[in-house]
């Protein structure tokens, strides 16, 4: 049926740099200066918008060898607002897996080992 449309991702590590998108920019068009944030471009040649940068938070997590809540610093997308919904569970070899999801659709999940190692994905 109808392709949906892809979307590239570009991350700018100049500050200031321009861009130009192949078959969105003509040539009587003037590319526009971006501070360093990511570029976000259809593949159907729309102009480029400015996706506002990550949100840092802090979350909890349980310990299982201490059996209490534990901090734990992330970074999620500016469309994570609001309360996420939490989950935890217990894993394999004793891991202790608490999972954060957002109405936007994003999810955080943190792995606390029985040794007390931290893992985020």
């Amino acid at each position: 049926m109808f392709a949906k449309p892809r979307i590239l991702v570009v991350t700018l590590v100049v500050t200031g740099a321009m861009v130009v998108a192949g078959s969105g920019v003509h040539a009587d068009d003037q590319a526009q200066p971006v501070p360093e944030a990511q570029v976000v471009m259809v593949a159907d040649g729309c102009t480029p918008c400015c996706v506002p940068p990550p949100i840092k938070m802090v979350l909890k997590a349980k310990d299982p060898c201490t059996c209490c809540w534990i901090d734990v610093c992330v970074c999620v997308p500016a469309c994570c607002t609001g309360e996420p919904c939490c989950v935890t569970r217990c894993g394999f070899f004793g891991r202790v897996i608490t999972q954060y999801t957002w109405s936007c659709g994003h999810t955080v999940e943190i792995v606390v080992t029985r040794h007390g190692r931290v893992i985020v994905r």
